[in-house]
């Protein structure tokens, strides 16, 4: 339970690794408490793949989420990727609720032209542009993996490289998470407001919507059939 602490009192608790806390949640009225362990973890959050199929070399990333090194790590995977002259990529985007923003732009970047827009942010009275920072030197197909649990800053990626380099979208609705959120502390509580609204590059709103695929495939089974279909998706454009 919230027990009149600021945010970064809250966060310089949490900061040491290895430690046991007990915390109070209440909801609907009743208090629980839960046993927490704050510990170090390695966790991988790209990863990427080459599969050479047809005299095809389909590059294929998995991101996990937007975390503050996301950029590094995805850079690091696709340079790997085109150093072995992959001839497509599949950017897995599954599962992935988004995350740190700055990030999302940088990796977008990697594929659009300078000052080519990402999204737009309507911010009350006033709209703000977010334009890449890139070379956008990337000429192969692009098709991205998503299904209801790609949400938020995957969904401006898709949008910002479906507008901007015709890259397609394989799998199922996605979430629909269009808005940001800035959170303040005010005495005793901390509140969260939706502080702006997010658009494509052309002004498509996707908020309470989501993104409807190019192909819809439901994934049914162990065999991944949204993979499957992505790679038969590259291998017919041949």
């Amino acid at each position: 339970m919230y027990n009149g602490k600021t945010q970064d009192e809250i966060i310089n608790i949490f900061n040491n690794i290895n430690s046991d806390y007990t915390v109070q949640v209440e909801r609907d009225g009743k208090i629980f408490e839960l046993e927490l362990n704050l510990h170090t973890s390695e966790f991988k959050n790209v990863t990427s793949i080459i599969f050479e199929e047809d005299r095809e070399k389909i590059g294929y990333i998995k991101l996990r989420e937007f975390t503050f090194n996301s950029y590094e790590e995805f850079k690091v995977e696709l340079d790997n990727l085109n150093n072995n002259n992959i001839t497509s990529l599949i950017i897995d985007l599954r599962d992935n609720l988004g995350g740190e923003q700055s990030n999302m732009i940088n990796i977008a970047s990697l594929f659009l032209s300078k000052n080519k827009i990402v999204f737009k942010a309507q911010k009350r009275d006033k709209e703000e542009i977010f334009y890449s920072k890139g070379k956008g030197n990337v000429s192969y197909p692009i098709v991205f993996l998503g299904n209801n649990n790609t949400a938020s800053c995957s969904e401006i990626l898709i949008l910002a490289l479906k507008e901007g380099c015709n890259a397609k979208l394989v799998g199922t609705q996605t979430y629909g998470k269009g808005i940001g959120q800035t959170v303040y502390s005010a005495k005793d509580y901390m509140y969260q407001f939706t502080s702006e609204y997010w658009t494509s590059p052309s002004g498509i709103s996707i908020n309470g919507i989501g993104i409807t695929p190019d192909i819809v495939v439901e994934n049914l089974d162990e065999n991944d059939l949204q993979l499957q279909k992505a790679k038969e998706y590259i291998k017919s454009l041949k």
